[in-house]
C-alpha cells in the first residue's frame, strides 16, 4: 500500500514552508525514517502514526486518510492536552511564553533548540 496523498501532502507543505526533516521529526513525534517513507509514498501510515499526524497538524485522522473533505477534529486528541499544573515553574513558563509566539518566529526557536541540544 502506498503513503495518503494528504500526508504526503502536509509533510511537503513543512517543508515548502522551510521546515527541515528534523523540524518535521520533532514536531511530529515520528521518526525520520518514518518521515522518509512517507514523503516518497513507500508506506501506509500505521494508526499510531495518523494519531501523532492528527495531532501535530491539527486535522482529522479520516482526512488524512482520504475519507472526508472535512480536515476539522471533532475533538483534540488526548495526546494534545497539557496539565500545566504538573510542569516545573521554568517549564509552566516556557509553555506560557509559546503559546504567545507568532507563528512565523516558531521555526527560529526550533532552529535555536537545536542548537542547545548539540551542546548537551
Amino acid at each position: 500500500m502506498k503513503t495518503y496523498l494528504r500526508v504526503q501532502e502536509v509533510l511537503r507543505a513543512d517543508l515548502a514552508r522551510g521546515l527541515s526533516v528534523n523540524q518535521i521529526v520533532r514536531k511530529t513525534g515520528l521518526t525520520h525514517n518514518t518521515v522518509g517513507t512517507y514523503l516518497d509514498g513507500r508506506a501506509e501510515p500505521t494508526q499510531h502514526s495518523l494519531e501523532k499526524l492528527s495531532a501535530a497538524y491539527h486535522v482529522s485522522i479520516a482526512w488524512l486518510r482520504g475519507d472526508t473533505d472535512n480536515s476539522v477534529l471533532a475533538a483534540a486528541p488526548s495526546s494534545a492536552l497539557v496539565d500545566v499544573s504538573t510542569l516545573s515553574d521554568e517549564k509552566r513558563e516556557l509553555w506560557e511564553r509559546l503559546q504567545t509566539v507568532p507563528e512565523q518566529k516558531l521555526s527560529k526557536l526550533l532552529d535555536l533548540w537545536s542548537i542547545l541540544e548539540k551542546d548537551e
